[in-house]
């Protein structure tokens, strides 16, 4: 969880992740909203795409 993490820290990881990145092409059908009140995440809506 990076949001947790110092600012250096996480520059560090963005750049070791992106060294090995490769983009690809991802097909989806539909988009989930959630919210996160202090527990599990809530489901709010099933956004459909196209």
């Amino acid at each position: 969880m990076q949001n947790f993490v110092p600012p250096e820290r996480a520059r560090e990881l963005v750049a070791r992740l992106s060294a090995g990145f490769s983009p690809w092409t991802v097909r989806a059908t539909g988009v989930e909203v959630r919210r996160y009140a202090g527990g599990p995440w809530e489901l709010l809506e099933i956004v459909p795409l196209g």
